[in-house]
Parts: C-alpha cells; structure tokens; sequence
C-alpha cells in the first residue's frame, strides 16, 4: 500500500478530499440557498405592497390603462434589478475564496 509523508494511505487521501470538496459543495449551496430565500422574500413583498398601492390608491372600477401600464413597467424594473444584484451576490459568493464559516466535524454535523 503507498504511503505518504503524512503516514496516510493514498486512498484515505482521497477519500478525505472527496469528503472536503462534498462538505465545500453543501456549505456553498446552502450560502446560495439563503440568497434565493432573500430574493423570494423581497419580491413577494414588493408584489403584496404593489397590489395593496393600486387597490387602495386607484379606484378599481376604473382603472385606467397608463395608470396599469406603469404600475407593471415599475414592478418589472424592480424585479429585474433585484434579480441582477442576487445574482451579482452570488457569484460573489462562490467566487470568493471560502473562510471556514462553514465547515464539517468529525460526526458530519454542519459547524458554522
């Protein structure tokens, strides 16, 4: 059996690096996770506060059409710059060179 300097075997080795880059893969989904969960967060809440403004603020029977137009034109300039920053935070994130906040014990219990 080859041995390392170490005195590990060559298949614990890699044994113990698959496990490292599975325990790097979760924390980095688990990180991405939470940005989407923000985002679905912020959007409802955009949405609910958008549909509250034209009930309360336009008298439903006569909507009228610009007044529909822009209201729409608006919620889809937020979303989309919501979306992007999201995005931005997220390649931020897997990019950035990790700093252990997020690592594995001996008994696969996550440590953050």
């Amino acid at each position: 059996m080859a041995v390392d300097v170490t005195g590990r075997s060559l298949k614990q080795e890699e044994s113990l690096k698959a496990y490292s880059e599975k325990a790097e893969a979760f924390c980095v989904s688990l990180e991405t996770s939470s940005v989407y969960t923000v985002l679905v967060v912020v959007v409802v809440v955009v949405a609910t506060v958008v549909v509250v403004v034209i009930v309360v603020e336009v008298d439903v029977v006569v909507v009228d059409l610009v007044v529909v137009v822009v209201i729409v034109v608006v919620v889809v300039v937020v979303v989309v710059v919501v979306v992007v920053v999201v995005a931005a935070a997220v390649v931020v994130v897997v990019a950035s060179p990790r700093d252990f906040n997020c690592s594995f014990n001996i008994n696969n219990e996550v440590i953050f």
